[in-house]
């Protein structure tokens, strides 16, 4: 029962960080701002591939909404398409890169958001292991150790950022990916 009141709260503790990471969410989600018309992370020619297969495959057509100029609805249907995408991508029966990908976001972003929690342990952990050494009641090992430890956590914390952006980042691939794959399989012939 513990453990799953514990990755109910990391997955909480996650969420919210990655709304500070990614703050127009989820608008500023990779896979939402490489579908946007003045994303630099794509060519117009891949972006206008991807906007057919979404089109093809979930009858929404992102050209439409881009020659209106209105971009709360351009937004919007990009977030429509992309979790129609999700949740049809969840339910292919080849999972592959895609849910590894999404599982390593989902484990940094809850990682990274309980840092305050193992950030604070090991800086305790440390604090406690060298008091306890200047009282001779432990060895030189275990201070070193725990101070290693916080030297680990402190670039972590650091990085943290970095590396939910970076498995963010690997996902889209993935995702998008999956998405070429998919006008793939249909257009070949039965």
């Amino acid at each position: 029962m513990a453990s799953v009141g514990l990755s109910y709260f990391a997955a909480s503790a996650g969420l919210r960080y990655e709304r500070k990471v990614f703050s127009d969410w989820p608008y500023g989600l990779p896979t939402h701002q490489w579908l946007l018309p003045g994303s630099t992370r794509l060519s117009r020619q891949q972006r206008n591939l991807y906007y057919e297969s979404i089109c093809q495959l979930l009858d929404l057509d992102l050209y439409s909404e881009l020659n209106s100029g209105d971009e709360q609805q351009i937004a919007q249907t990009i977030d429509d398409a992309v979790r129609s995408l999700r949740s049809r991508f969840r339910q292919h029966p080849d999972r592959g890169l895609l849910t590894k990908h999404n599982e390593d976001y989902g484990f940094v972003r809850n990682f990274a958001g309980m840092s305050l929690l193992w950030f604070s342990a090991s800086a305790f952990a440390a604090g406690i292991s060298w008091y306890l050494l200047l009282k001779s009641l432990t060895e030189l090992a275990w201070a070193l150790v725990n101070s290693a430890v916080l030297v680990v956590a402190s670039v972590m914390a650091y990085k943290r950022r970095d590396m939910v952006y970076q498995r963010a980042e690997r996902y889209a691939e993935s995702f998008f990916s999956r998405l070429t794959e998919e006008r793939s399989r249909l257009a070949q012939p039965d």
